[in-house]
């Protein structure tokens, strides 16, 4: 019988984990300008496509004002102009750290700081960290977020700069 009243005493603490898992996963989920400026200095320094996503309408819409096509074709132009191939011109962002200014219902500027380091494959990123090899450059951004209806997205001229 003591058993069982130790099993029934267990069941509301494993309910009570299990919906504060549930409200925590939600929570993390949600769009916010920082998070959504994290993701896009990543994918648009590891050269991902996925970046377009992370775009307000108005700068996908046309490819000429895309800072992600643009900035994927100048790393292709350069690429070839080196003789290495494009995942040559790929960064990791290290240390990243940003802080949302000037926060509204529709708009938001995220500054960014860290430093980028060259990420040709998983092993080289590693090896480069553990032994400290090759150049690291610094990054220090300041972005502007707007809301859609979709959620935050990047938008506004400060991208061309990067």
């Amino acid at each position: 019988m003591g058993q069982g009243n130790r099993i029934l005493g267990l069941i509301p603490i494993v309910a009570i984990g299990i919906l504060i898992q549930v409200l925590l996963v939600s929570m993390e989920s949600r769009s916010t300008p920082s998070k959504t400026a994290v993701k896009f200095i990543n994918s648009y320094f590891q050269l991902e496509k996925c970046g377009n996503d992370l775009l307000c309408e108005t700068l996908v819409e046309d490819s000429e004002t895309n800072p992600l096509e643009q900035y994927f074709n100048r790393m292709e132009k350069d690429a070839i102009e080196t003789g290495h191939k494009l995942n040559y011109m790929r960064y990791k962002i290290y240390s990243i750290h940003s802080k949302t200014q000037d926060i509204d219902d529709n708009h938001a500027k995220v500054h960014i700081t860290g430093e980028k380091r060259r990420y040709i494959n998983f092993a080289f990123a590693v090896v480069a960290k553990i032994f400290s090899l090759g150049e690291t450059f610094p990054v220090d951004v300041t972005i502007d977020v707007v809301k859609e209806k979709s959620g935050w997205k990047v938008c506004g001229d400060s991208i061309s700069l990067l």
